[in-house]
């Protein structure tokens, strides 16, 4: 009787030791769950893994809770370029069970989607969710888990180059200039930048804008030689833990050229100026930077108005302005004496490049009338008009020299007469 009693004491022994261990085998061996054996009910951990969302969040986001609130909240600050779909969460929380559970849908209200314990989504209509968690007694805490997307991404607000300091004194970058941003091909992200024709790209800095807390490499400000190199890497990473890398190539533009000038005999500024009876036009030479125009003989070189056009099929968004520096209009001027010194007009590129032309007006020249002796061959100086000393040295074979210029600008009768030469 001894014996049976203690055969079943000891079965009686093993049945609870094994009961017992597979109890707590089962209470430990899903990590998510603490103290089940109590009426504590709470989240621990709240963590979307970057592992089990990919292509969704750019990197590990941890909720922080707060239990001081009412309800206590769980917030999470996500990628403003996350996508908010069928995301799965971590959960740790003490308790037997939370809610919404595998068979109900929880109604929020913006695109977010979350899954519990891996098995089920429940989408957001807005930014908050409520999580119930239950206690083995019954007990019940709601946690509001709030969504907040402001983590900036990696992409480029600007890139340019300022007209300032080095860039300016030896860049010759006068004017600040935007790189065009591309971004059709999200493996091939590029950023075209136009210079002037003159620019010096060897050294130049840029200014590179990106958002919130993110970092590029090579840094903004650091000289880069773009003369060398096609393009230029950047790569930059975003607080949310994007990369994106943009290639950036700079560009020189032709140089701005004048097209046309003329003196339009049709407009009031230049009525009454003995123009003739069709338009005066301006012969451009672009290797030297002059335009030469003649008027008629008689014309009033005073207060003269050029109609200037821009080359824009040379360099789309040229401007043409006066004088060598500024965007001074084009207005009425003195051509008098522009043989000597020049008019200046300047075309202006759409980066700022310059190309100054130096415009002279010249009059045509008339021969009053010429003597000859019984040779055919010798010349009565005394008949030659101080206007006509351009015509009698071509046909005499004298050059046509700035010598010639100064002497007619003297008004150096005699020395005129002097240089014509002798049969």
């Amino acid at each position: 009787m001894i014996t049976k009693t203690f055969y079943f004491t000891t079965l009686k022994s093993v049945f609870y030791f094994a009961f017992l261990s597979l109890f707590i085998l089962s209470c430990t061996k899903n990590n998510k769950f603490k103290n089940n054996d109590s009426g504590e009910c709470s989240i621990s951990k709240f963590i979307l893994e970057k592992s089990k969302n990919e292509g969704k969040i750019f990197a590990n986001r941890i909720g922080v809770i707060d239990e001081n609130l009412t309800p206590p909240t769980i917030t999470l600050h996500l990628s403003e370029s996350a996508t908010l779909s069928g995301l799965k969460p971590t959960i740790i929380h003490s308790g037997v069970s939370f809610s919404p559970n595998e068979k109900k849908k929880v109604p929020f209200s913006a695109s977010f989607s979350m899954e519990h314990n891996e098995k089920k989504e429940v989408t957001f209509s807005s930014n908050s969710a409520e999580y119930t968690v239950i206690g083995k007694n019954g007990q019940k805490k709601v946690y509001k888990v709030i969504i907040i997307k402001d983590l900036k991404s990696s992409k480029l607000i600007s890139f340019k180059f300022k007209a300032e300091g080095d860039n300016l004194s030896t860049g010759k970058i006068v004017k600040e200039l935007d790189g065009v941003i591309s971004t059709t091909d999200s493996d091939n992200n590029t950023i075209t930048i136009n210079v002037p024709h003159d620019a010096n790209v060897s050294s130049l800095i840029p200014t590179i804008e990106i958002y919130g807390n993110g970092k590029v490499n090579p840094e903004s400000g650091i000289p880069q030689n773009f003369e060398s190199a096609k393009t230029i890497s950047y790569v930059i990473t975003g607080e949310d833990g994007t990369i994106a890398t943009y290639n950036v190539g700079v560009i020189k533009n032709s140089e701005p050229r004048i097209k046309t000038l003329i003196f339009d005999i049709n407009n009031s500024e230049n009525l009454n100026k003995n123009l003739g009876n069709s338009n005066v036009v301006g012969t451009i030479n672009h290797d030297d930077n002059t335009i030469m125009v003649t008027v008629p003989y008689n014309a009033d070189r005073g207060d003269l108005l050029p109609t200037i056009t821009a080359d824009n099929d040379n360099l789309a968004g040229t401007e043409i302005y006066s004088g060598d520096t500024g965007n001074s209009p084009i207005t009425s001027v003195r051509f008098i004496d522009s043989e000597i010194n020049p008019i200046k007009y300047t075309a202006v590129g759409p980066a700022g490049g310059r190309k100054v032309y130096n415009v002279s007006v010249y009059r045509e020249q008339r021969i009053n009338g010429l003597k000859s002796s019984k040779d055919q061959n010798a010349i009565d100086r005394s008949s030659i008009d101080m206007t006509d000393y351009i015509s009698v040295t071509s046909l005499l074979g004298g050059p046509f020299t700035e010598e010639y210029k100064r002497i007619q600008s003297r008004g150096d009768r005699e020395a005129f007469k002097k240089r014509i030469p002798n049969p």
